[in-house]
């Protein structure tokens, strides 16, 4: 079995499989690492070529202390309301990969093509997830805050956390309502506060992450160490607006394109050499970020 890079203008209708679009388009979703990428940066469908708004600075984002009076005196206009951020354009990538078979590997295995649906489906969903953590961590602009979480007498992780919060709001004028946390972050947080003296702490470090959400006044996750950034303790504090839209203020966004039929991936068949046969699935996104002032990030030590 070989991936390569699929070739958008070698593809023609031709090749289209619309089971393995159906299968590509449902075996997406229950992916964990598309539930990552869900949590923090949603989805946008728009055509391929798209503008959106972007937020810059507290006076854009904070919520108006006195928002104009709406009411209309006969025989006037409504009140104008001032939009400010700065539009960009911008378009999704076409993406995709496909996958060759030898016809020996496809007669040991009779659910081959379903196989090669998934292998390139996950490989793209594993490429935008590292997109992301890119996005966040290296494209943002935003200093990561450095604490250490590693036993120490007197450590208190979820005081970190509050903390952190507290600091976007202050800036901004609006507090993030999302956490993410990798893997090790979440371990060393549970062995600081195991570590520590007081029992309040001791509890706290039993707390399941939608229980600290809770405590916290945010949704809080805390994928597999596969799913986002293994091996790195870090926090990324920000707001996601459920359904969102090109212009709310949403910290990172994903935009979507559909397909030619409709669907967010596509797949084709087709026979490539005498005894070679190759699977392509394409897609069409682009994540970006558009609030970047509400991200907040905390570098975890954990020696």
């Amino acid at each position: 079995m070989k991936l390569t890079l699929a070739n958008a203008g070698s593809l023609s209708d031709t090749y289209f499989s619309e089971p393995l679009t159906t299968f590509a388009q449902d075996y997406y979703k229950e992916l964990s690492v598309e539930k990552v990428l869900q949590f923090v940066s949603g989805n946008v469908i728009v055509p391929r070529r798209f503008q959106y708004r972007v937020w810059g600075d507290a006076t854009e984002l904070a919520p108006l202390s006195s928002p104009p009076d709406p009411r209309r005196a006969l025989g006037a206009n409504f009140s104008a309301l001032s939009v400010s951020g700065t539009i960009q354009l911008n378009e999704t990538d076409n993406k995709g990969f496909s996958v060759i078979l030898d016809d020996d590997e496809i007669n040991a295995d009779p659910k081959w093509e379903v196989v090669a649906v998934k292998r390139a489906v996950r490989t793209m969903m594993e490429y935008e997830r590292s997109v992301l953590h890119d996005q966040l961590y290296y494209t943002s602009g935003v200093t990561p805050v450095s604490v250490t979480w590693n036993g120490g007498s007197g450590q208190d992780p979820d005081s970190d956390l509050i903390q952190l919060l507290q600091a976007v709001e202050s800036a901004v004028g609006v507090r993030p309502n999302r956490i993410i946390m990798t893997a090790s972050a979440w371990t060393a947080r549970t062995v600081t506060l195991r570590a520590q003296t007081s029992l309040l702490a001791v509890s706290s470090a039993m707390l399941t992450p939608d229980q600290l959400g809770a405590q916290l006044g945010v949704k809080l996750m805390v994928p597999d160490a596969v799913d986002f950034a293994p091996g790195s303790a870090l926090v990324f504090a920000f707001y996601q607006q459920d359904g969102g839209f090109t212009e709310d203020i949403s910290t990172i966004k994903r935009f979507q394109s559909l397909c030619a039929d409709g669907a967010l991936f596509r797949s084709y068949k087709r026979q490539v050499g005498n005894k070679t046969w190759e699977v392509t699935v394409e897609h069409y996104s682009r994540l970006v970020l558009t609030s970047p002032t509400l991200l907040g990030c905390l570098a975890v030590t954990t020696t």
